[in-house]
């Protein structure tokens, strides 16, 4: 029982540290976000930006907040925003907790690690303190902005413990379970890998569609940065979310680009975005003006090339997931296996960026891509690229001649 004790305190020990650690990096880089828009603006008290970078934080990890505005009535409504570029730092700082703490066992043949569930298990642990840490600072943000007729801002509490606790241990189970597979073959490991590449890329090409786009369109984006401009200090703050933002956009262009739809509904009324174009509902079709037009907008035949987003980035990944392996049928399950991993992937991330805004006696909207036909038309992509991937490069790799392989998920880097 001793001996048992003993063998467990110094991995407990490093997950409390490593826990520890990771909220106060994620904490810094909040700060620093904060402290950077208040150089640019000069709003507020510095100690109203502590508080706002503890908020940055908290929406990382998917919290919402209550905005009380007495002018809209008395109760609050509840706003869901996730900067999911701080999303993914949280993500990143979980796995590498997570693979300090199975890397940190003496033997690691043992029997507290001597299985993968048990390893990603461990790898979780630093979600604990991570997400004490989270909802103790969480009590202390309470915002008011009266010049703009907010009362108060106030995160939800319960959500402040549960939600940093789920998303850091998702994480560290993934890093727990890459440094138990660091060094063993394992599909599990490589399907995890091709499928993080495929949502990667699948990020990083639709951020480069909305580029040449913009490039395509200068009136569109003159009158964007002239927008900005009138704003003033206040322009420079939304430019600086809109940076944060931009992994929400990329998934919000992904969810067309595989054929399916981001939608902005507000009491049902739902306004749809596809690679076709702009279908509004009458409600939001008669803001910006009458009649039908003003209800639908046509996107031209070249907007199709966005299907060579997910085509592109699942391909790339069931590549990666079929590294070093020869036999056609096994290089085909892998990428098909990435494929799922591609799928939840895209899943989360859509629930993660969908804002929503709702009020218990009003109403209730959101923005984001449709979470069923999302999740399905990912599955759908991610399988069927992956296959095609894992066998386009069939021909040109053979067992000893793999690249060299960092340890862990691509993208991530240990501490």
């Amino acid at each position: 029982m001793t001996e048992d004790a003993g063998r467990a305190r110094g991995p407990l020990v490093t997950a409390l540290v490593r826990g520890t650690l990771a909220f106060l990096g994620v904490a810094l880089a909040g700060q620093a976000i904060a402290f950077v828009l208040y150089a640019v603006s000069g709003l507020y008290r510095p100690w109203s930006w502590v508080k706002i970078g503890l908020l940055y934080v908290l929406s990382f990890c998917g919290v919402a907040v209550d905005v009380t505005v007495p002018a809209l009535g008395s109760a609050p409504y509840r706003v869901r925003v996730v900067l999911m570029a701080g999303s993914l730092a949280v993500a990143g700082a979980g796995y590498v907790a997570g693979r300090s703490v199975v890397r940190s066992m003496a033997e690691p043949t043992d029997r507290s690690t001597r299985d993968l569930r048990t390893a990603a298990a461990w790898g979780a642990l630093p979600a604990l303190p991570f997400a004490l840490l989270a909802g103790c600072s969480s009590l202390l943000v309470s915002l008011r902005f009266p010049d703009n007729g907010i009362e108060r801002v106030r995160p939800v509490s319960w959500e402040a413990f549960v939600l940093p606790l789920l998303v850091v241990a998702v994480a560290g189970c993934a890093g727990g379970a890459a440094a138990f597979l660091r060094k063993r073959p394992s599909r599990v490991r490589d399907a995890a890998a091709g499928g993080w590449r495929m949502f990667v890329t699948a990020l990083l090409l639709a951020f480069a569609g909305v580029l040449v786009l913009a490039a395509l369109e200068p009136g569109v984006t003159n009158r964007y940065a002239r927008g900005l401009k009138d704003m003033g200090v206040g322009g420079a703050v939304l430019f600086g979310h809109h940076l944060l933002l931009l992994p929400n956009q990329s998934l919000d262009v992904l969810a067309p680009s595989m054929g399916g739809a981001a939608e902005l509904a507000v009491q049902g009324d739902v306004t749809e975005l596809t690679m076709g174009g702009i279908d509004a509902g009458p409600v939001i079709g008669s803001v910006a003006g009458s009649g039908e037009a003003a209800r639908s907008v046509d996107f031209p035949p070249g907007y199709l090339l966005f299907l060579a987003i997910p085509a592109a980035a699942t391909m790339t990944g069931g590549r990666r997931a079929a590294r070093g392996v020869a036999e056609v049928r096994e290089r085909a399950s892998r990428g098909a296996a990435a494929g799922l991993v591609f799928a939840f992937l895209v899943s989360a991330g859509s629930a993660m960026a969908t804002l929503t805004v709702s009020n218990p006696s009003r109403w209730r909207g959101h923005f984001g891509p449709r979470p069923t036909s999302t999740a399905l038309l990912a599955l759908a992509w991610g399988v069927a690229g992956g296959v095609l991937g894992a066998l386009k490069g069939s021909g040109s790799q053979t067992v000893g001649e793999t690249e060299p392989e960092a340890d862990g998920l691509p993208g991530l880097t240990s501490a």
